[in-house]
Parts: structure tokens; sequence; C-alpha cells
């Protein structure tokens, strides 16, 4: 049962988790057409410029607004979008993640409340048994070395010997 509530619980979480993270990069694609836009002119001066001094000179004056045009041009090549994008379907599909995250959210909420008894209850019985008894799973014993393996061995050999000798000599004097 707890297995299930937390198997739920998860899956509801990764939901959210990629609805969050659409939500984040629509935001900055929708953020980075912006800025794009807006240092668009200065950026298409700058490229027009045919002498290398005088490009320089006006890249040193304008360096925010270049690196800011330049910055979100590679956000949005890294996503796979130019700046002709739809940006109505992106701020559709945001509103679309926001209902659905608000709706994984309100799922959450239920499976957490159905899991904090079943929490309360392991918490309570791990209180009550030994943990020997507590322990489901058993842990693996740990390796040896091959020459402690040897020696065990040995040993062995030698308390099963000892023990046929005393066996025989009891034998004996019956």
């Amino acid at each position: 049962m707890l297995e299930e509530v937390k198997q739920k619980s998860g899956s509801i979480s990764t939901g959210m988790k990629k609805a969050e993270s659409r939500m984040k990069v629509i935001n900055g694609i929708q953020n980075a057409v912006a800025d794009c836009q807006q240092h668009k002119a200065i950026h298409d001066k700058y490229v027009r410029i045919g002498w290398k001094t005088v490009q320089s000179v006006y890249a040193e004056s304008h360096r925010d607004e270049l690196d800011a045009y330049n910055k979100a041009y590679r956000f949005l090549k890294k996503h796979g979008v130019d700046l002709n994008v739809n940006l109505e379907a992106l701020q559709t599909e945001y509103e679309q993640l926001q209902t659905s995250h608000a709706e994984y959210t309100g799922q959450l909420a239920a499976v957490q409340e159905e899991l904090k008894p079943l929490k309360e209850i392991r918490y309570w019985v791990s209180k009550v048994l030994a943990p020997e008894q507590a322990e489901v799973k058993k842990k693996p014993e740990p390796k040896h070395s091959v020459t402690e393996q040897i020696q065990d061995y040995r040993e062995e050999s030698r308390k099963k010997d000892e023990q046929h000798r005393q066996e025989k000599k009891q034998n004996m004097e019956l």
C-alpha cells in the first residue's frame, strides 16, 4: 500500500517537474525574443559597419546591448527557435501548462494526505519493534578475502576432525 502511494506521488511530481521545466523554457523564449527585437537595430547596424576600427569603437559603445542580443539569440538557437516564433501559440501552451501544474499540485496534496498516516504508522511500528524485527530486507554478508576464506575452511575442517575423533573415542569406549 505504502509503495503504491509513493509510486503515485512520484509520477505526479515527475509530471509537475516536466511542466515546470517547459514553462521555464517558454518564459525564456519569450524573454529572448523580446530582447532580440529590442536590440536588433543596434546589432544590424554593427553588422553593416565595414571598417574594423569603426566597428570595434561601435561595439565598445554598445557592448551591453550587443551582449544581450547575442545571449538571447544563442538561447533561441539552443532551443531550436528563431525570431519568427509564434508567441501566441507559446502563450497558450504556457497557460495550459499552468493549469496542468495546478491540477498536479492538487493531486499531490491529496496523495500526501493519504501518505501521511501511513508514514506515521511506519514510524510507530519501527519504535515498537526491535531493529532486527523491523528490517525487511536482509543485508548481504560482507565479502572476505580469499586468505580469510581459506583460514575459515581450515578451522571448520579441524573442528569436524576433532568431533569425528571424539565420536570414535566414545564408540570405542562403549
